[in-house]
C-alpha cells in the first residue's frame, strides 16, 4: 500500500494543517492593532494617556473653595474625552478578540470537517 494514501498519513497531514492554522491565528492575534493592554487581569488603554486626577474641594475658606471648584470644572472637562477614548479603545479590543475567537472556531471546524471527509473516503476506499 502506498504510504501517501494510507488513512493515518492523511490524518497526520490534516493534523499538521490544523496546527499550522492555529499557530498562524495565534500569531496574528498577538500582532493585531491593539487599543489597550492586559496585564495581571487589569486592562488599560494604550492610547488615552493617564487618567486625569480628581482634585479635592478645599474647604479652608470661601476663596480656597472657589479656586478648588475651578479645578474641579477643569477636571470634568478633561475626564470626559479621556473616558470616551477609554471606551472606544476597549470596544476596539473587544471586537478584535471576538473576531479572532470566531476565526479560531471556523479554522478548527474546517479542519475537523476535512478530517471527517477524509475518514469517510478512507472507510470507503479500504473496506
Amino acid at each position: 500500500m502506498n504510504r501517501t494514501n494510507h488513512p493515518m498519513h492523511t490524518l497526520i497531514n490534516n493534523l499538521c494543517k490544523v496546527i499550522a492554522i492555529t499557530a498562524i491565528s495565534i500569531y496574528s492575534f498577538h500582532h493585531v492593532a491593539e487599543a489597550g493592554t492586559l496585564t495581571d487581569g487589569k486592562w488599560s488603554s494604550s492610547k488615552c494617556g493617564s487618567r486625569p486626577v480628581a482634585p479635592a474641594l478645599d474647604l479652608k475658606n470661601e476663596d480656597a473653595y472657589n479656586k478648588s471648584v475651578n479645578a474641579i470644572n477643569t477636571y470634568r472637562q478633561q475626564v470626559a474625552p479621556y473616558l470616551e477614548c477609554v471606551v472606544s479603545d476597549a470596544n476596539a479590543d473587544i471586537q478584535t478578540i471576538n473576531t479572532q475567537a470566531k476565526n479560531e472556531q471556523l479554522a478548527i471546524q474546517e479542519a475537523n470537517n476535512k478530517i471527517s471527509e477524509d475518514v469517510k473516503i478512507a472507510t470507503e476506499k479500504f473496506k
